[in-house]
């Protein structure tokens, strides 16, 4: 895969390798001709898992460093977030009228959601500029990468401090919420975060010996919570029609919230080791990994 580290690579070339990697996914998606909408949700996906990355090494590369890659990469996903959104929400409108016994009063609703998703999508491809910059700006990711100064450069230190310092953000927030479980939507959204970078994270390692129930129990929560996230979407985008959508928005916050509570119960077992602990045990793999390698 090509967002993950390989046993026969040292540490810091296997981040180079995977930059390089996920920025050609990003331009080869956005010249898919086929399949333009899956092409635009791969590029998209690249780009959260380049962030990712960078936020794994922050320590190491500095702050100036981390903050400008990382303002590049926000402003390169920001440009296509519309069209991509523009489906996401299209599709849950979807799936609640398949719930509905009498769809078809909204029916027009969906079908101007999609149309709508369509033109915007292809209002980015068809845009040189739009992506002329982001090749520019993935060409200077991939230069400044070169340039990072990772040390120890095959040790776990390399990444240690930020590993463990995702963890501890999402299970801090998992707390927070636990404690007060009618908590904004946009709480919720921003553990939605936390918990995917830590997703991104363990992927990284998934070579590691005992990571695939945790990896799965991250990729879970973070489903989640995207569902109840999409819900919230979908609820802002019902109130701004000027049809009558009451029945619909009531669907989309008893969901939305459903949704949330649930995620708390699966945040649980995601978190239930202390930072400290996690991190030992992250380290203790590492290290068997690369004894296994040097045997």
């Amino acid at each position: 895969m090509s967002y993950t580290l390989k046993a026969d690579e040292w540490l810091d070339d296997g981040l180079r390798r995977i930059v390089q990697a996920q920025s050609q996914i990003i331009l080869e998606g956005l010249a898919r001709t086929d399949e333009p909408h899956k092409g635009l949700y791969e590029a998209r996906k690249a780009f959260k898992r380049l962030r990712a990355l960078l936020r794994l090494v922050r320590t190491s590369i500095g702050e100036v460093a981390y903050h400008r890659a990382n303002e590049r990469l926000r402003r390169c996903a920001n440009d296509l977030a519309p069209a991509r959104d523009g489906y996401v929400v299209a599709q849950s409108l979807a799936a609640h009228l398949a719930k509905l016994d009498n769809p078809a009063p909204y029916q027009a609703v969906h079908q101007r959601w999609l149309a709508e998703a369509d033109a915007q999508l292809a209002a980015v491809l068809s845009d040189p500029d739009l992506r002329q910059r982001l090749s520019d700006d993935l060409e200077v990711l991939g230069h400044e990468a070169d340039e990072w100064r990772l040390w120890p450069r095959d040790g776990f230190a390399l990444v240690a401090a930020d590993l463990r310092a995702t963890y501890r953000a999402g299970r801090r927030t998992m707390k927070a919420l636990q404690a007060r479980p009618d908590s904004s939507p946009e709480a919720f959204h921003e553990w939605r975060k936390r918990v995917k970078r830590l997703w991104y994270h363990l992927t990284l390692f998934r070579e590691l010996e005992g990571l695939e129930a945790l990896i799965q129990q991250a990729d879970d929560l973070g489903e989640q919570l995207g569902l109840a996230h999409d819900q919230v979407v979908l609820e802002a985008k019902l109130r701004q029609q000027p049809e009558d959508l009451r029945a619909l928005i009531a669907m989309a916050q008893v969901e939305a919230r459903r949704l949330e509570q649930e995620a708390l119960s699966l945040g649980a077992a995601l978190y239930a080791q202390r930072p400290n602990e996690f991190l030992a045990r992250m380290w203790m793999r590492f290290a068997v990994w690369r004894a296994r390698r040097a045997a």
